[in-house]
């Protein structure tokens, strides 16, 4: 197996699948005792508890509280796989993940320590869209499984809600070296990086965006703006594309819960 440094996520799930030994994960009962629950219990909880194989792309648990927050049940996750789960972010967050977290991540452990032998939580948040059309902001806490040769073979971890406690959509990434007894050993993250994802609109799509939100219909903005109504509808699309947004309405609540208006 050729050894080198994933640059995104589709990467290391590629690596990962050419791993020789395909039971490399520890049993999940193993792991889902790091969490300090019982495998299969505790569904009312609000974590929702993961622990996901990359060598062969398939989660091994997901809490059944999912079904609860994402409208998905904990099966229909499992049976999907990773891949599902990943078309439920944000297309500009998880390029964000995909692009810059996971090879930020892997080149710091990979350079500044042996991972297989210590501990590190790596923590961002980032938007998923449930059932019902809603965005929400979940904050994921994982800690990478490495093989005894130093590959990455799968993840455990948990997400949680935090729509109702973080306004910015800007993404914090950190990570963390943690003890045996999953504490936190410094006061602040060994590692830490913002990505600003308010600026997606250019100054136009803002000035459209305006007065779509002042109830300006589009042959008005046009007039208004001295531009074409078919470069309105242009940038109308354009910015529902980048928001992941279907309509106005859901455009006008992202641009205000992200500041833009």
């Amino acid at each position: 197996m050729s050894h080198f440094t994933p640059h995104t996520y589709q990467e290391l799930l590629a690596q990962a699948s050419h791993y020789e030994n395909k039971q490399a994960l520890p049993p999940l009962t193993n792991l889902l005792q790091n969490f300090g629950v019982e495998p299969y219990g505790m569904p009312t909880q609000a974590p929702l508890f993961y622990v996901l194989d990359y060598v062969n792309k398939r989660y091994l648990h997901i809490a059944p509280s999912v079904a609860t927050i994402l409208g998905y049940s904990n099966q229909q996750l499992l049976e999907s796989g990773p891949t599902f789960y990943m078309k439920l972010w944000h297309p500009e967050d998880f390029s964000i993940y995909s692009n810059h977290i996971v090879p930020a991540t892997l080149n710091y452990l990979k350079e500044k320590i042996n991972p297989v032998d210590k501990l590190y939580a790596i923590s961002h948040n980032h938007r998923i869209k449930n059932t019902f059309g809603n965005w929400l902001m979940f904050l994921q806490r994982s800690t990478y499984i490495w093989s005894a040769t130093g590959e990455v073979v799968g993840a455990y971890g948990f997400s949680i809600d935090i729509t109702h406690y973080k306004e910015s959509s800007s993404i914090v990434h950190t990570i963390e070296r943690i003890d045996t007894h999953l504490n936190s050993i410094d006061k602040e993250p060994c590692y830490k990086r913002v990505y600003p994802t308010n600026m997606v609109f250019s100054l136009r799509e803002l000035e459209v965006l305006n007065a779509i939100y002042g109830g300006f219909s589009s042959k008005q903005i046009a007039e208004k703006l001295s531009i074409s109504i078919y470069t309105v509808h242009n940038h109308r699309k354009n910015m529902l594309t980048k928001s992941g947004c279907v309509n106005s309405a859901e455009l006008i609540q992202y641009a205000v819960r992200n500041g833009l208006l």
